[in-house]
């Protein structure tokens, strides 16, 4: 960048620049995007995270986390992005850093790393719904979101979508709990003669879905899981873009694990209360 200036400014000028002084580096974010886009012309926004390794421990959120870049737990950084891609280019929309709640809890490790006061510990899905809100106030065409089950499994993240009214195709973990469409959720009343604190916890009305039972599904969306009897043969996780019931003892007319899950109306789509 001190090259294409051509002798305008130096390498610490730039560099103070970037690091210390404050403008709002998120006009300029949308001003690439809203300039870029028409070309990328995107299919999907895609939500994941990456990890940047490092060696020390006063680089801002290091610690020894699991990084799926190293495909282990080491000392690492790691960012939350949100990009825009077809077939033909990608385009970051946004990132940010996600910051351990240890690091949020130091101040003098804040205070060294100059993290600003109102930087408070957000979960990486957390860190993901303020990226879309974001990139949707740009002047740019939406896309569904894509991500794996880190972002799949949360219910914050869905009903935000679902809120927004942004289709999305992501992944869930296969011992998600999931509960027909509809389901009612109430607080149980205390059972007669029962001693200790009255129940505050939310539970169910109805039984959550297994495959040994028939579920209803419409066009738009399909609910996955996989039965008691099917676990010990489960995948990892059960992605939301492909079906498949590997080692499944039951008919595949019964065992209902790993089909497409499409959102598009609240009402359509299963629910859970992790």
């Amino acid at each position: 960048m001190v090259e294409r200036l051509e002798g305008e400014a130096d390498y610490q000028s730039l560099q103070q620049f970037l690091a210390d002084s404050p403008w709002d580096h998120r006009h300029v974010i949308q001003a690439v995007v809203e300039r870029v886009a028409p070309v990328v012309n995107a299919e999907a926004w895609v939500l994941d995270d990456t990890g940047f390794p490092k060696d020390g421990k006063h680089s801002p959120g290091v610690k020894r986390q699991y990084s799926g870049t190293l495909g282990k737990i080491g000392n690492c950084q790691i960012g939350v992005s949100l990009h825009a891609v077809s077939e033909h280019a990608t385009l970051p929309l946004g990132w940010a850093l996600y910051l351990p709640e240890d690091w949020c809890d130091d101040p003098v490790r804040r205070r060294k790393a100059k993290i600003p006061e109102h930087v408070g510990f957000q979960t990486k899905p957390e860190l993901g719904v303020e990226l879309i809100e974001r990139a949707r106030a740009f002047g740019i065409d939406r896309a569904p979101v894509l991500g794996d089950a880190a972002y799949g499994d949360s219910t914050r993240l869905r009903s935000a979508l679902h809120a927004q009214g942004i289709e999305y195709v992501l992944s869930i973990k296969a011992e998600t709990t999931i509960f027909q469409a509809g389901t009612v959720f109430a607080v149980p009343d205390r059972a007669p003669g029962s001693k200790g604190p009255a129940p505050s916890a939310l539970r169910a009305e109805d039984e959550a879905i297994c495959c040994s039972r028939g579920i209803s599904t419409d066009h738009r969306s399909e609910e996955a899981l996989t039965c008691q009897e099917c676990r010990p043969t489960r995948p990892k996780s059960v992605s939301a873009s492909r079906s498949t019931s590997p080692g499944c003892r039951r008919p595949t007319s019964l065992c209902l694990r790993a089909r497409l899950q499409r959102a598009s109306s609240p009402t359509s789509l299963p629910t859970d209360v992790s």
